[in-house]
């Protein structure tokens, strides 16, 4: 990754979404998140709420040191047209720690 991190696993859960699982120095938070974004990837409220709450703690934790780690487990799910959600990829659920 540009930013430093590593991939740990990808696959497909049981639902049938993507399931990545990687790591990054929680220094270039603000940068993943971005890119992120930048992917298209249109991320639930809560997906925001916690990508932002992380960033901002980043923020004011400073200084840090690359052994500070970001562990994320996304899960990207495609939806059809015909949902309330629109068409398009989702990131619904990540775990970040």
């Amino acid at each position: 990754m540009a930013c430093g991190g590593g991939l740990i696993s990808r696959g497909l859960d049981a639902g049938r979404a993507a399931a990545i699982e990687f790591q990054f120095a929680r220094a270039a938070c603000d940068e993943m998140y971005s890119v992120i974004v930048t992917a298209g990837l249109q991320l639930s409220a809560q997906s925001h709420q916690m990508l932002a709450s992380l960033c901002q703690c980043t923020r004011e934790m400073q200084p840090l040191t690359h052994e500070d780690l970001v562990h994320v487990d996304l899960r990207i799910y495609t939806v059809p047209a015909s949902s309330s959600l629109g068409p398009g990829l989702w990131l619904l659920s990540p775990e970040a720690a």
